[in-house]
């Protein structure tokens, strides 16, 4: 039993022991653990410490800034204060710009409105002048065709020639007597004025009957070239005469002109107006400090609806001349400008017709053209003719 105790406390002692050792070494952790914390306590408070003088300073910084932001926002709002001014003063000159924008718009439309019948006689005027230019070009179209006509009848004719030529030059009439009387023996053949064969004999009466059928042809061949020049010289005039026709017809159309001093005088002011006012809206602009402003588009826009205002009171104006022109010179019965006459062909605005009746105008002034190109090509042609005739003529053996 003694035995068993000592075991029992030996192995109590061995047990305390390692208690007892465990607690020496958690005792020494938690020792260095708590020498590790006050140092960083120590590190924390010096930390703290500098963040709250840093905080104080900041505060003072802070009152400062506090201070210097609300003098500024003083100054932003007297700014503000004045720019609304200014864009009120802005806003205004824009109302008036388009009040007057939209009175010139009324007088432009109550001008097309006057010149509707003028349109109509102008189209008039320029589906006549198409006509008498289709005219124009079928005559010339058949003026081609008749000359090419004479063309190969002149080529026949030298064929012609050339073959009774080389029949005159051959063995036929020789001088020697044995070809005499084998040209005694033999007949031959003639081409005639009208292209048939003549069959002759030998002796002095075939002979003199060959010298008067040339005489006759050549007679035939110059009176056919007299009466093809006669006639060459009468289409030309005929197509001299309807080209004066139509030239006079073009001329007595000054709108195109018109419509060109109109808008030269119209567009000088409207420049030297826009000038002085951008020079104005410039010094403005600097004068009241509105860098940031865009007035470039306000401009831009106001200068487009101006011009585009401008041209179409120059061509009114233009037409409308016109039509007091033909009034005073001829007493028509066609409405006056201001009694509300209204053709339902036409658009509600009518700057079609306008553009319409301008390009027809410029197209009879083409066609003018185009028909004097004619005129001289033709004479030229008639030239030519003229020249290979002469050389036709001088070119055929006269006996």
């Amino acid at each position: 039993i003694e035995s068993r105790s000592v075991v029992h406390l030996q192995k109590l002692n061995t047990g305390l022991e390692n208690k007892i050792i465990d607690l020496q070494m958690k005792l020494d952790v938690m020792t260095s653990e708590r020498n590790r914390l006050l140092s960083s306590d120590e590190k924390l408070r010096s930390q703290i410490a500098a963040l709250e003088a840093e905080i104080g300073d900041m505060k003072h910084s802070t009152i400062q800034k506090e201070e210097e932001f609300a003098l500024e926002i003083e100054r932003l709002e007297t700014e503000c204060d004045v720019k609304e001014a200014q864009k009120g003063e802005l806003e205004t000159r824009i109302h008036e710009l388009s009040s007057r924008l939209d009175q010139n718009k009324v007088e432009a439309s109550l001008k097309i409105e006057e010149l509707l019948d003028q349109l109509n006689t102008s189209n008039t005027k320029v589906t006549a002048a198409e006509e008498d230019l289709q005219k124009a070009r079928t005559a010339l179209a058949a003026e081609s065709e008749r000359c090419a006509g004479v063309e190969r009848d002149r080529d026949l004719m030298r064929e012609q020639l050339l073959q009774n030529a080389n029949i005159l030059a051959s063995s036929h009439f020789s001088r020697s007597g044995s070809m005499r009387s084998e040209q005694g023996r033999q007949p031959f053949s003639l081409m005639g004025p009208d292209g048939n064969s003549v069959s002759l004999s030998g002796g002095s009466g075939d002979l003199e009957e060959i010298a008067l059928i040339l005489r006759q042809q050549q007679m035939i061949n110059d009176l056919r070239m007299r009466a093809e020049q006669h006639q060459r010289e009468n289409e030309r005039l005929r197509n001299l005469v309807e080209a004066s026709s139509l030239v006079d017809s073009l001329e007595k159309k000054t709108s195109l002109r018109s419509f060109e001093s109109y808008k030269l005088q119209e567009l000088e002011t409207a420049h030297a107006r826009m000038k002085l006012e951008l020079e104005r809206l410039v010094e403005e602009k600097i004068n009241g400090g509105l860098e940031n402003m865009n007035v470039k588009l306000l401009n831009d826009r106001l200068v487009e609806e101006n011009d585009r205002l401008h041209e179409e009171s120059a061509e009114l104006r233009a037409m409308l001349s016109t039509r007091f022109e033909r009034q005073s010179a001829m007493a028509s019965g066609s409405p006056r400008p201001d009694s509300g006459h209204w053709s339902a062909g036409h658009s509600d605005d009518g700057s079609s017709d306008l553009d319409e009746d301008l390009c027809k105008e410029r197209q009879c002034r083409q066609l003018k053209a185009l028909a004097e190109n004619l005129n001289r090509a033709l004479v030229e042609r008639n030239r030519e003719i003229e020249k290979l005739e002469k050389r036709l003529s001088e070119t055929t053996p006269t006996f």
